[in-house]
């Protein structure tokens, strides 16, 4: 729960930074890069979407296993687990 909670508030804080970023270029250097409030509403949805799935992508991730290390099978005697 607790990566799928941290994926989707990241994604969803990067997509509103860039929306201050873009309304700040707007305002102070006229670039016109926020077209209307329909579009930052827009662009806030497609960020959301994305933030859900990538979370979901992770949380299916962890949950089957899907590593990215590589493990031999057999026993090891050699490194020390305890913490």
């Amino acid at each position: 729960m607790g990566i799928f909670v941290v994926t989707l508030a990241l994604g969803l804080a990067i997509g509103a930074i860039w929306e201050v970023i873009e309304w700040s270029s707007d305002r102070f250097l006229g670039s016109q890069l926020s077209l209307s409030n329909d579009d930052t509403v827009g662009d806030l949805i497609a960020d959301g979407s994305g933030a859900l799935l990538g979370a979901a992508l992770l949380v299916a991730w962890t949950v089957y296993g899907w590593g990215s290390v590589r493990r031999i099978p057999g026993e090891n005697r050699f490194e020390d687990v305890s913490a």
